[in-house]
């Protein structure tokens, strides 16, 4: 009788959504906690998030993303040690609709070989992960100070 009655209250068709409701909902509550694990890691790996909600934002909306922040980042610390303090940031391009995380790296006093570390991070830890991404991350400066 449960059947019938639910059968004749709740369509088919409308089972069927409220269940993808249900994995959708899931699944945006696993990212978020995602999110809020990678910035966790970032604190205390003692790389700077300026704007946290511009990130979340942006990896509530490419949440692939958020597996390759860590690796990433360790390469970055390894190769710039103390020398160097690094801010994960959402770089908005103020001529074209486009943005991508970017991870700075800013100096007191910038070294001579800095773009070549940046590139070589680039190159073995940065570039294979991005494929088939639906966002993108560079290592990059700005020349700023840090602070």
């Amino acid at each position: 009788m449960e059947q019938v009655l639910e059968k004749e209250i709740l369509p088919e068709a409308s089972t069927k959504s409220g269940a993808d409701d249900l994995l959708r909902f899931q699944s945006d509550a696993d990212v978020v906690i995602q999110i809020e694990q990678a910035l966790a890691w970032l604190r205390e790996n003692q790389i700077a998030v300026p704007q946290p909600a511009d990130v979340r934002d942006y990896l509530t909306r490419y949440a692939d993303m958020i597996a390759i922040i860590p690796s990433v980042c360790k390469t970055a610390r390894q190769k710039f040690h103390d020398r160097a303090k690094l801010y994960l940031e959402v770089y908005h391009d103020p001529e074209i609709e486009d943005e991508y995380l970017a991870l700075y790296v800013r100096q007191k006093i910038y070294q001579d070989d800095l773009m070549d570390v940046i590139e070589e991070i680039s190159k073995t830890s940065l570039y294979e992960q991005l494929v088939d991404r639906t966002g993108w991350l560079t290592v990059t400066t700005d020349f700023r100070q840090p602070g």
